[in-house]
């Protein structure tokens, strides 16, 4: 009888196929999350953009409306002044 040849993978050392698909979704899914966190962030600086620009606009509006009440308190208080002066007159 002649003896038998086993022959052992050593599996520490090879890499097989499912270690290179596990390491390919793994790799997949970073950039993934990468992606989707860079994609979230240029929203949010977008959002930010574009609240400064609304601001500014309003603040313009603002000042408009606030000059114009001023306007008006002026022309109010020029019209007492000048009821009390015909009032005041005999």
């Amino acid at each position: 009888m002649e003896p038998v040849h086993v022959q052992v993978q050593n599996r520490r050392t090879s890499f097989g196929i499912k270690e290179i698909i596990a390491l390919a979704i793994f790799s997949g899914g970073l950039i993934g999350l990468y992606n989707n966190f860079q994609l979230r962030m240029q929203e949010m600086e977008l959002r930010i953009n574009n609240m400064e620009v609304n601001f500014k606009a309003n603040t313009r509006s603002f000042d408009k409306i606030d000059t114009k009440l001023d306007n008006i308190t002026d022309a109010v208080y020029e019209l007492k002044i000048e009821m009390q002066k015909k009032q005041d007159r005999p």
